[in-house]
């Protein structure tokens, strides 16, 4: 996998604005992958992140890439563990660890038409947009960006322009090889 393709992808939780990033990985070797996610793994501990493969087909990966202290917060939100309850989300919610598991199951066990799309609260969406989502099966939003709005716009906007913005600015330091992935991450 390409690290400008990982930066795209993952800047606004490399740099601690967003509390997770979804992404394929395409790999050609399975060992090589194992070393990149175990390497990766490793390194972004120290930084608060996690990274969690939620599902592994023949050459291609979906990955999990989030800050463990935003995702604790979004899980003891009464709300969010109401949501999370309602598709069968352990009792307890504020239980990082079981609720990726559960997550990580549902994925595994899902196709495109059953996808589990509560997922947009572990990427950080807002509950109402997730719920609106699903609600409406991802017709009639107010708004698309980096996720389809159903809540309040202006504050979508203005989150969909810091998340632009930080790509841009991750990327460009990327490429002027001034800068590591490493070295891009925000440490929290």
């Amino acid at each position: 996998m390409s690290d400008l393709y990982f930066v795209d992808c993952c800047s606004p939780t490399l740099a601690s604005i967003k509390c997770g990033s979804l992404f394929n990985c395409c790999f050609e070797d399975r060992n090589d992958f194992i070393n990149w996610t175990q390497n990766y793994c490793k390194q972004f501990c120290r930084f608060g992140l996690r990274l969690l493969v939620l599902r592994v087909n023949d050459h291609n990966a979906l990955i999990y890439l989030f800050r463990i202290s935003q995702l604790r917060k979004m899980l003891c939100d009464p709300s969010n563990i109401e949501f999370l309850r309602s598709f069968g989300y352990p009792e307890n919610c504020s239980q990082v660890y079981p609720c990726l598991q559960y997550l990580k199951k549902r994925v595994q066990s899902s196709h495109v038409s059953d996808f589990p799309h509560e997922i947009g609260l572990f990427l950080g969406y807002p509950l109402k947009d997730v719920s609106g989502f699903i609600q409406n099966h991802g017709q009639n939003c107010k708004l698309l960006g980096t996720w389809k709005v159903y809540g309040d716009v202006e504050i979508a906007r203005s989150c969909f322009t810091k998340y632009q913005k930080c790509r841009r600015v991750y990327s460009d330091l990327w490429l002027s090889g001034k800068r590591s992935i490493l070295e891009l991450t925000v440490p929290g």
